[in-house]
């Protein structure tokens, strides 16, 4: 985990989260739904899947 958090430390702020998206959406085939969305809750910093409509505007 620290090799990974040094390598996007030394990437600009738009190139990190473009490889990080990408290596998000290939995850995301290997998972279930609740881990999907568990995993969006913990990016957003919301713990109910009662805000579903506030990740519209993601």
């Amino acid at each position: 985990m620290k090799a990974i958090e040094k390598l996007i430390d030394q990437m600009e702020p738009e190139a990190a989260m473009e490889t990080l998206a990408s290596i998000v959406r290939k995850l995301f085939s290997h998972v279930g739904e609740k881990a999907r969305l568990d995993f969006v809750y913990a990016l957003t910093g919301e713990t109910e899947a009662g805000s579903v409509p506030d990740l519209v505007h993601l």
